[in-house]
């Protein structure tokens, strides 16, 4: 009987679960856009989102290279660029915060400022749409975290994943999965919706909530204790409840994150 236990234990410790071991060799691509100076609506957080998720991620790891493209650089050529040429490593982490339209399409900055064309709609050449987010990606061998607070945000997963979910009722998350070690952490609202706060340090409420769960301390400009490993779905977790702020009126949760696949699939 204890040559069963014993045995027992080294073959369920032989197919356990992966460490908590932070990953390595890291390289982080960080996007804002407030669109100040072009036609569209302005947003007064989206580059202090870039700026701050880019500084608390790459302050987590030892070995990270870093890129951030805000306002005028943040154009579709460069940020097409920017994805085809990244570095490998062990982990990359793809941050966008600025506008986006039906269907998840980032909206990306217009050379001239001139966002919209003579039909009202935002110029096709400065969406980036999902599909082609994640072709550009698919050739990476790493797994990829693509970190999105746009309106709209909901939609960038590919149509072949699976999501997690809060259940309002009962603060549950449904787990899901996304093929090829692709991941995605991003803000939605029931009415496909960004929303940023009002705090004197502007965010997304999205990005806010992130920080927080990171150890961020925003007066510092810096993380307030050392890093420890944590996976993509307790991050999510952590997320959604830091989530219940009061917008447009009583406290409730105003908006969620989607998160996939689900736990012990990435390490962050």
């Amino acid at each position: 009987m204890i040559w069963m236990l014993l045995l027992g234990g080294m073959l369920f410790a032989s197919c356990s679960l992966p460490g908590p071991e932070l990953p390595r060799a890291v390289h982080i691509l960080s996007i804002g856009i407030s669109y100040e100076g072009t036609d569209a609506q302005p947003l007064r957080g989206t580059v202090n989102d870039a700026n701050e998720l880019l500084a608390a991620f790459s302050q987590r790891y030892e070995s990270c290279t870093t890129q951030l493209l805000v306002e005028e650089a943040a154009t579709k050529e460069r940020v097409v660029q920017a994805l085809t040429s990244m570095p490998r490593g062990e982990l990359t982490i793809i941050i966008f915060s600025g506008h986006g339209v039906a269907g998840g399409n980032w909206v990306l900055r217009d050379p001239k400022g001139k966002q919209f064309g003579t039909d009202g709609k935002v110029k096709q050449k400065n969406l980036l749409a999902p599909d082609e987010l994640w072709r550009i990606i698919d050739c990476r061998p790493e797994p990829v975290l693509v970190i999105s607070d746009s309106c709209y945000s909901g939609n960038i997963l590919p149509s072949s994943a699976s999501v997690s979910s809060p259940n309002d009722k009962e603060r549950k998350l449904s787990l899901g999965s996304c093929p090829d070690s692709r991941f995605a952490l991003v803000c939605t609202t029931r009415e496909n919706t960004g929303k940023e706060d009002r705090n004197s340090h502007r965010h997304g409420y999205f990005t806010r909530a992130l920080l927080d769960e990171l150890g961020w301390d925003h007066e510092q400009g810096k993380l307030a204790s050392p890093p420890r490993a944590i996976t993509l779905d307790n991050l999510y977790e952590g997320v959604l409840q830091r989530q219940e702020l009061p917008v447009d009126g009583p406290r409730r949760r105003s908006q969620h994150p989607v998160v996939s696949p689900g736990p012990w699939e990435l390490w962050l």
